[in-house]
């Protein structure tokens, strides 16, 4: 036995320099997780098809293009990405069930009445109809009013 070192005189000291010894690894598992967590939540990627509109504290802040950028990290800047390239589409009285091959193929179940129509002179019209966009203002489609 080393002279050096004093021997505990009890469970309570020798308590302590266990959780001493601990306070001493634990330290600096604490600093990594904490580096680990601000830089894993400080970058961001727009994919090509993207654009990021970035809210700060619930105010807009700014709309990102495709590409990595940086954010405040730990819930301080939000990111939504919406997809502005993409070409969407909506369908009334049919749903598109198959687009494999040359043809598509349909189905009118489950559309209900949505797609009759009353006309000028009060005739019901049966109107399958479909509409395609893109959204050109991330901004308006991200935020509520």
């Amino acid at each position: 036995m080393s002279f050096n070192q004093r021997q505990p005189q009890n469970d309570f000291e020798k308590m302590k320099q266990d959780l001493d010894k601990a306070l001493k690894l634990l330290g600096p598992f604490l600093v990594f997780a904490l580096i680990f967590v601000v830089g894993y939540t400080s970058f961001y990627t727009v994919e090509p098809d993207e654009e990021a509109v970035v809210i700060r504290f619930g105010q807009y802040l700014k709309t990102n293009s495709p590409g990595l950028h940086f954010k405040v990290p730990m819930g301080v800047d939000n990111v939504i990405k919406v997809k502005t390239k993409r070409v969407l589409q909506e369908e009334f009285g049919f749903r598109t069930t198959s687009t494999s091959g040359r043809r598509s193929s349909y189905s009118r179940a489950n559309t209900g009445r949505e797609s009759l129509m009353l006309t000028g002179d009060l005739n019901v019209a049966d109107v399958e109809w479909a509409v395609q966009y893109r959204i050109s203002d991330p901004f308006k489609i991200s935020l509520p009013n």
